[in-house]
């Protein structure tokens, strides 16, 4: 995992200097960067996957595997004054409120939560890495692919989901 941690942010529904974006990103590409921790505005905000200035994937939201693009986080709720906006279209979730953020990271699963004052969960995105090969893809049932969904393609996918055997 490659996570990057720095003050003023590149990517918000705020207003902020954008400035140090094309130097940035570059770099972020080349070292494959997955998350972004951003402060300085007084708010929480979770972009989509960007890569590009393009938000990418947003139907995966929240559960990502293998994000085309990394994802922006501002955490900006520790206790000053929070600010009020409206979330752009490359944000993902967007709340004026004071918090804090845990991460989990468990092998290629990393899982976020932002948690109000008050101690109740108001986001929560996972992102899994690994090979194509390495993870199970459920395509809407034809777990064997032959263009038809019968009784053998419940059993694939059970196995996977509940026993953890075979592969779909």
């Amino acid at each position: 995992w490659k996570i990057v941690f720095f003050h003023h942010p590149i990517y918000t529904s705020a207003v902020s200097d954008t400035s140090h974006r094309a130097r940035l990103e570059p770099i972020f590409d080349a070292h494959g960067v997955d998350v972004v921790f951003q402060g300085h505005t007084h708010h929480y905000e979770r972009t989509f996957p960007i890569a590009g200035g393009q938000a990418m994937g947003t139907g995966a939201e929240p559960n990502y595997v293998n994000p085309t693009g990394r994802i922006y986080i501002v955490t900006g709720g520790g206790g000053g004054t929070l600010i009020r906006d409206e979330p752009g279209p490359l944000s993902a979730r967007y709340r004026s409120i004071h918090h804090h953020v845990k991460v989990d990271i468990e092998g290629s699963l990393l899982t976020l939560t932002a948690i109000d004052s008050a101690g109740a969960a108001f986001d929560a995105m996972t992102i899994r890495k690994g090979k194509p090969g390495d993870l199970p893809v459920l395509r809407r049932g034809d777990a064997d692919s032959e263009e038809s969904v019968n009784i053998t393609d419940a059993v694939r996918i059970l196995n996977v989901l509940f026993l953890g055997i075979g592969a779909i």
